[in-house]
C-alpha cells in the first residue's frame, strides 16, 4: 500500500477468528503496526519499530504472511519487522476497508494504491513495485503491431534485454493478484473504484473527494 499522511488506520477487516479485527495501522507514535483488536485490547502481530514515519511523504508498506512462518513487514522494499509467532489462516467475515476501519476514523492523508496477493511475494518483487511506483504493471498494455517481414541484409541489432526484463517483472507481479486499486490508473466511476486485478473485487467509495 502506498500511503502519505499523519495517523489513523490505513486499512482493516473483521476476521473469522473470534470476531477479531485485523488492522494495518499507522499509529500516533509514528510507527506502523499490523495487528488485531479483540474488542478490549490491541495485539501487535508485527511492528515497524524503526520506521520513523515521515509525515506527508509517500511511502510503500508491504505485509507478507505465509501460514506456518513468521510474518514480515517492509517499507519501501526494506525489511522493518518480523513477527514473533507464525502466521495462521484468517477468513474475512465482513467487507475489507481501505483508509478507515469502523469507528476508529479515517486515515489523515492519502493512499495512492493498495494490492492483495494470494501468495507471498518476495523482497525483490516488493522492490520492483516500489521502484515502479503506484500503478506499476496495472496500466493496460498497448497493442503491438505485427512484425514487418523483410529480408535482413545486415546483422540484426542486439535485443533490448533490459526492456524484456521489465516486461517479465510486470507480468510476474500479476501472478496471484486478487485485488488492486489505484485511482490514478482506473479513474473514478461515480461511487465505484475499479479493481485492476481482473478479479472483479470493485470497491465502493465513501466520502471521497475526486479532486484530492
Amino acid at each position: 500500500s502506498w500511503n502519505s499522511g499523519t495517523s489513523r488506520p490505513v486499512c482493516g477487516a473483521t476476521t473469522g477468528i473470534g470476531g477479531n479485527s485485523l488492522q494495518f495501522l499507522l499509529h500516533t507514535d509514528n510507527n506502523f503496526y499490523v495487528g488485531y483488536f479483540t474488542g478490549t485490547e490491541y495485539r501487535v502481530i508485527v511492528a515497524a519499530s524503526s520506521s520513523n514515519w515521515i509525515a506527508n511523504e509517500w511511502q510503500m508498506y508491504t505485509y507478507v504472511a505465509t501460514i506456518g512462518q513468521k510474518s514480515l513487514l517492509y517499507r519501501n522494499g526494506t525489511l522493518l519487522g518480523t513477527s514473533s509467532a507464525n502466521a495462521v489462516s484468517m477468513s474475512i467475515t465482513e467487507g475489507f476497508r481501505i483508509g478507515s476501519f469502523r469507528s476508529i476514523g479515517s486515515v489523515k492523508g492519502s493512499i495512492a494504491e493498495s494490492r492483495f496477493y494470494d501468495r507471498a511475494i518476495c523482497q525483490q518483487e516488493i522492490r520492483d513495485l516500489y521502484n515502479g511506483g503506484p500503478g506499476y504493471g496495472l496500466r493496460p498494455q498497448r497493442k503491438r503491431r505485427p512484425p514487418r517481414i523483410q529480408v535482413a541484409t545486415t546483422p540484426a541489432p542486439p535485443s533490448n534485454k533490459i526492456g524484456t526484463t521489465k516486461r517479465r517483472n510486470k507480468d510476474r507481479l500479476r501472478d496471484g493478484l486478487v485485488g488492486a486499486w489505484c485511482p490514478s490508473v482506473s479513474g473514478w466511476g461515480g461511487t465505484i473504484l475499479r479493481d485492476l486485478s481482473g478479479q472483479g473485487n470493485h470497491g465502493t467509495l465513501t466520502n471521497m473527494d475526486p479532486e484530492n
